[in-house]
């Protein structure tokens, strides 16, 4: 517990679920379901369609796009052959004489180069007249030079060939080897050169082939898409476009009412304020809603939404704008309007409009609204401020008389403001952390003989962005966002490192007492939660004291929240009731929940010595404590005299001022020493006084 005189600590406890924002509301599709679902078969089966085509030109180009390179491949491989007979004719000339000559320097080389050029140019005169021959890739010419003219190809290189392969053989093997180097030079050599060309000019021709076989594809896959676009898209690409209107429509209205929904209104808000137009905010909450709609059914409730709308349009300006946010919480813009007393004047009208009752089926219902106005850019020049502002001024109405109209103060829009900043820090802890987030530690003391029996832990929050945020004002905001459970269990986290590294270096802080609320109580796996924390320093329970709230003990409390209870009980940590006297169970409920301590509430402490009530209270609160086996300890001791008091009432423990302010875990390692080291000194001189 924090002292008196600073702002009121918060234990470390996490908060209940708040729900959905309010306001907020899904708004289910009002489109038929059969054009729906008719469209979304077109689109379905035209994009089918479409992407059959595209696959079937993609297979049938990469098909001959693959036949074409497979071709030209081997084309290249001929040319490169073709060319090679002529390099191994005059391969074959050039060592024809030096083969036949022993006294040659070269002629065993020159007898290899020769047998070994022969059979290559057999081998790949082969393979160039199967190529020449061949029904797909031999051209007239190339057959009528191979086979067909006067003096063809094949005659010459089959005769030159078996002319060379008999040079060793020859007796005349000089003379011969002068005929093979002159029919290499000639006629041989031309009629090489002449199969190059052709070899080539019959690639060229399949390649052109090949070309228009593919020109002939691609146009007749694009006459295919157009035919897709203007029979199939064109038509769905309409109806896709009304439904996308219709969309639009439904994702901005409230379908009920037909008026703007909340996602229209922020963008429509945002649209006038970065013009830098000045306009006032109303928003409006009916006052009789549910009781209609509980009473009545919801066909009431519609009508009196219906009506409302009417009403309210029927009072507002050409150009102004008025929206549903949810519920029965609509919002207006009066667009560029500056005058406050005017606005304020246009939400009375709207106000009196309101409290008209309306009929519905013979039945009178009962009607009325709370309303609340901001100015901008006077309150806030942001959109989600504003309107923060508008609610704050709603709340303020709500406070003072329901069917009021309400303004707030530039107090009540700079505290929106911090609310909704504290509520984007926070939210950081749900990405694994919450920078400045701490837990100080704060010393429980026995009033019979000073020695410090536990520290309860405390959260602190450093905001980078905002500077000290005290506990009641960030735990309240986190436990409507929903992140107390998890922020209550980070600064544990805090305290229990804290509170470990302290009896590591042999330093006495006592039981290390922790808090949980009933919210928390009543979470799925909580103990075991706690339990994985404590592991996780090395750490048992039976080190640890739960401190709860009275809102623990309520009759309608949970009995899965007793059983968690004792659970922690029977782990071994103590159980003690935080606040006792504040609360609004009865004394009977003690008997619900296996406590060993009870923690008397600071006003009790404040009150000692100017308040005889205050002190009857006391005594009789420590006397049934310890009819029932309980210990006590009083919170907010600030001076001697209430210490005092308090022991001689019968009350065992206390923290508060007096004894030690909450400390981080550096301040408290001085304060034990030093206490200890006293300690210590105190016994050294007794002895000696022995």
């Amino acid at each position: 517990m924090a002292e008196p005189s600073a702002p009121q600590d918060l234990p470390i406890q996490g908060g209940a679920d708040p729900g959905r924002p309010r306001g907020l509301r899904d708004l289910p599709s009002q489109l038929s379901r059969d054009v729906a679902a008719a469209t979304s078969r077109g689109l379905t089966w035209g994009y089918v369609l479409g992407l059959g085509l595209l696959a079937l030109l993609t297979i049938s180009g990469g098909w001959i796009i693959s036949n074409l390179l497979h071709g030209q491949s081997d084309h290249a491989a001929i040319i490169n052959q073709a060319g090679a007979q002529r390099m191994l004719s005059q391969r074959i000339a050039a060592f024809a004489e030096a083969s036949v000559d022993p006294a040659a320097p070269d002629h065993a080389t020159a007898r290899q180069e020769v047998a070994l050029a022969t059979a290559r140019m057999a081998a790949s005169h082969a393979a160039l007249l199967s190529h020449a021959m061949h029904p797909e890739t031999g051209t007239p010419a190339l057959k009528a030079h191979y086979l067909n003219q006067g003096a063809p190809l094949d005659h010459a290189v089959t005769q030159f060939l078996e002319l060379t392969a008999g040079l060793v053989s020859s007796p005349e093997g000089r003379e011969q080897a002068r005929r093979v180097r002159a029919i290499a030079l000639h006629p041989l050599l031309p009629q090489l050169h002449q199969a190059v060309g052709l070899h080539e000019a019959a690639a060229r021709a399949q390649v052109h082939h090949v070309g228009q076989i593919h020109l002939l594809l691609v146009a007749a896959a694009l006459l295919l898409m157009l035919v897709e676009a203007l029979v199939v898209f064109r038509p769905l690409v309409r109806r896709a476009a009304a439904l996308a209107g219709r969309l639009r429509h439904e994702a901005d209205t409230d379908p009920l009412t037909g008026l703007m929904n909340r996602r229209a209104i922020t963008t429509a808000l945002t649209t006038s304020m970065a013009q830098g137009e000045s306009l006032a905010v109303i928003a409006v909450d009916l006052d009789y809603f549910k009781e209609a709609n509980d009473a009545e059914g919801h066909a009431a409730g519609d009508a009196l939404l219906c009506v409302t709308t009417e009403r309210i349009k029927a009072n507002i300006r050409h150009g102004d704008m008025v929206g549903r946010v949810g519920g029965d919480e609509f919002v207006i813009f009066l667009n560029g309007l500056s005058d406050e007393e005017a606005a304020l004047a246009a939400a009375g009208r709207i106000r009196n409009a309101l409290h008209a009752p309306v009929s519905h089926q013979g039945r009178l219902l009962r009607l009325g609204a709370t309303l609340g106005v901001a100015m901008a850019p006077m309150d806030a020049d942001r959109p989600e401020a504003i309107l923060r502002a508008a609610d704050e001024a709603l709340i303020r109405a709500k406070r003072k008389a329901r069917g009021s109209v309400g303004r707030a103060t530039p107090a009540d829009t700079v505290r929106a403001e911090r609310e909704a900043s504290i509520i984007r820090s926070l939210a950081q802890i749900a990405g694994g952390g919450l920078p400045g987030l701490t837990a100080h530690l704060q010393p429980i003391i026995s009033l019979k003989n000073g020695a410090v029996v536990a520290v309860e832990a405390l959260a602190r929050w450093q905001c980078p962005q905002l500077g000290q945020v005290p506990p009641d004002e960030f735990f309240p905001i986190a436990a409507r966002a929903g992140l107390a459970a998890q922020i209550s269990d980070a600064a544990r986290g805090h305290a229990l490192a804290a509170y470990v590294g302290l009896r590591r270096e042999g330093l006495q802080p006592g039981r290390l007492a922790l808090n949980l609320s009933a919210a928390e109580l009543l979470q799925q796996g909580v103990v075991e939660r706690l339990e994985r924390q404590c592991a996780d320093v090395g750490l048992d329970l039976d080190a640890l004291t739960i401190e709860i709230t009275e809102d623990a003990l309520l009759e309608r409390v949970a009995a899965t929240t007793i059983s968690r209870l004792a659970m922690l009980r029977g782990g071994g940590a103590r159980l003690a009731l935080d606040d006792f006297g504040t609360g609004t169970s009865g004394l009977a409920q003690l008997l619900r929940l296996p406590l060993d301590e009870i923690k008397l509430d600071r006003t009790f402490t404040r009150n000692l010595g100017m308040d005889g009530r205050a002190e009857r209270i006391v005594e009789g609160a420590i006397r049934l404590a310890d009819s029932m086996g309980m210990h006590v300890v009083a919170e907010g001791i600030e001076d001697e005299a209430q210490a005092r008091e308090l022991h001689e009432l019968g009350c065992e423990m206390g923290q508060g001022w007096l004894y030690a302010r909450a400390m981080s875990a550096p301040d408290l390692r001085d304060w034990l020493g030093a206490r200890q080291a006293e300690a210590g000194n105190v016994i050294a001189l007794r002895r000696a006084a022995v």
